[in-house]
């Protein structure tokens, strides 16, 4: 059995932590969870912080969604993409920036991977159709 002392747990610590969860990325939670939030509380709220509204604005107006003309509006925005996509995007932008620095492990890769993986099974799921039922899919680990 392998002993774990604190040394060994201070060693392992050292150089790498778990930043607490943003407060914006708390309040947009607390919104979409709410039976009763409202879209444009949402928008209110994404609209006082200028590094989110931009990406709001810049996935709603990437080619993926094909809008036919450039959204300015952040509650428009918010209203297209929905609650639970933009609340989505922001818990990933806000985590993704607070592994900035030295870490054990190297978070860009990690990140990359899981929006690969995350884009696949987005394409996947809009082309298959109900070609196959639900319950006849196997999950497997595709990362080695």
């Amino acid at each position: 059995m392998i002993s774990i002392t604190q040394g060994v747990i201070d060693h392992v610590s050292e150089g790498f932590s778990i930043p607490s969860m943003p407060d914006i990325l708390i309040k947009v939670q607390k919104i979409c969870a709410d039976p009763d939030g409202e879209i444009a509380d949402l928008a209110t709220l994404i609209a006082t912080d200028i590094g989110l509204s931009s990406a709001i604005l810049k996935t709603i107006n990437s080619p993926l969604y094909g809008m036919n003309r450039a959204i300015s509006d952040i509650g428009q925005a918010v209203m297209l993409l929905g609650m639970g996509s933009v609340s989505t995007l922001i818990a990933g932008i806000l985590i993704k920036q607070s592994f900035k620095g030295e870490a054990a492990i190297r978070f860009e890769r990690l990140w990359d991977n899981a929006t690969l993986v995350a884009e696949t099974m987005v394409f996947i799921g809009q082309n298959i159709d109900n070609k196959i039922p639900p319950g006849k899919f196997i999950y497997r680990r595709v990362i080695p």
